[in-house]
């Protein structure tokens, strides 16, 4: 299903962003084209309302004929942007351009290819609007398409592997990630990073067609129409801002990881590990350390997170060992029993924090939790081993 929906968003991208290619190659060079004077046999102005909108598009048409060494020929390319638009005020200028000099005398002049006398056009200046809607437009949805295809590929080839492993281990599904079986989970934030950028970039990118679109079109859209265009682009920018955090952290502590004392993390029983970060951290206070379940619910075309169970560890930066490569977070909780696996809709995440001077820590690790032969509904959890790290 990625793939068959990247495909045409990619496809359909690279062509709008080749029509634009295509248009300015071409006004460039016919912008040194000789010039001849041409007769205008005909001119029209078609429009057509967008339906279920009071929006029209408008397209210039025109006929001329003009002689190149006692040959007569016949062209109707008024430019290089062809087919209707409402980009801008651009085809009704040209249009009252044009009809007044068919009214006059019907002269006009007309640029020329001198490599093929045939190919001819009136207006060969290049439309700025239309070259930044096909940019971006393009753009966007090529980037979009081939990230979502690329991310197809990757399931398919990495689909088969995890097959593979469901039916080595059916009943131990902890065992269906490599990371997972291995015990050492990577932390999620350069995914979490790259989704956001992805999806920052595409929010932002529709808004300002539409925006550009509304600031061209001459017209004068109603102020919430403005107001709502100004909302979308002041979210796309949020959330790139909060990309870009993302970024950063994810480049300071990106290859932070989680060393598991034992898989999975058991429901009626615990999970402990360590939680190694790759620069050294100081927070201001304390390392919070949350492990949170999760259930997704979609209701009609939204989805949410409702947290079904988190607990919480508060520990002292000064009484860990300290190591001038890194720091090691040691983690334990006791899970509840009772409670739903890492399996959709349900995700088990590890998260830690710490505020410092610069870049926060902020980390986050899916994690395998599920009920096991170990599992007890009278499970107690004996801390005292991580006791001595624990906030005062």
């Amino acid at each position: 299903m990625m793939i068959l929906i990247g495909i045409p968003f990619a496809g359909g991208g690279i062509f709008v962003l080749r029509l634009g290619w295509k248009a300015q190659q071409k006004s460039t060079q016919a912008m040194q084209w000789p010039t001849v004077h041409a007769v205008l046999l005909e001119v029209r102005l078609d429009s057509e309302r967008i339906k279920d909108s009071q929006t029209q598009t408008y397209e210039v048409n025109a006929r001329y004929s003009y002689e190149i060494d006692g040959q007569s020929y016949e062209s109707q390319r008024v430019s290089f942007h062809e087919g209707a638009d409402n980009i801008g005020s651009w085809h009704l200028d040209r249009y009252a351009t044009l009809k007044a000099a068919l009214d006059a005398d019907g002269a006009f002049k007309a640029y020329v290819n001198p490599a093929n006398p045939a190919d001819a056009v009136l207006f060969p200046e290049l439309r700025v609007s239309m070259l930044l809607f096909h940019g971006i437009f393009g753009g966007v949805f090529a980037l979009v398409g081939a990230v979502v295809l690329i991310a197809g590929l990757v399931s398919i080839f990495g689909g088969g592997r995890a097959r593979k492993l469901e039916r080595q281990f059916p009943a131990e599904p902890w065992k269906w990630r490599e990371d997972w079986a291995s015990g050492v989970v990577k932390s999620d934030n350069r995914k979490t990073a790259v989704g956001l950028v992805v999806f920052a970039v595409f929010w932002i990118g529709i808004s300002t067609i539409v925006l550009i679109s509304m600031i061209a079109s001459g017209g004068s859209p109603p102020v919430m129409a403005w107001l709502v265009i100004l909302l979308f682009e002041a979210i796309g920018i949020g959330m790139l801002v909060w990309a870009i955090r993302e970024l950063r952290v994810a480049k300071r502590y990106g290859a932070a990881e989680l060393h598991l004392a034992s898989v999975p993390g058991v429901i009626g029983g615990k999970l402990a590990g360590v939680v190694t970060l790759p620069d050294y951290a100081e927070p201001y206070e304390e390392y919070r350390v949350e492990l949170v379940c999760e259930r997704t619910v979609r209701r009609g075309k939204s989805t949410t997170r409702v947290k079904e169970w988190s607990a919480e560890l508060k520990l002292d930066p000064k009484k860990l060992p300290a190591k001038r490569d890194g720091v090691q977070i040691p983690i334990l909780f006791g899970i509840p029993y009772g409670l739903p696996p890492s399996e959709y809709p349900i995700t088990w995440t590890l998260r830690v924090r710490g505020k410092q001077p610069g870049i926060d820590v902020d980390v986050r690790f899916r994690v395998p939790v599920f009920e096991t032969a170990e599992s007890r509904p009278d499970f107690q959890l004996d801390d005292s081993g991580i006791r001595p790290y624990f906030l005062s």
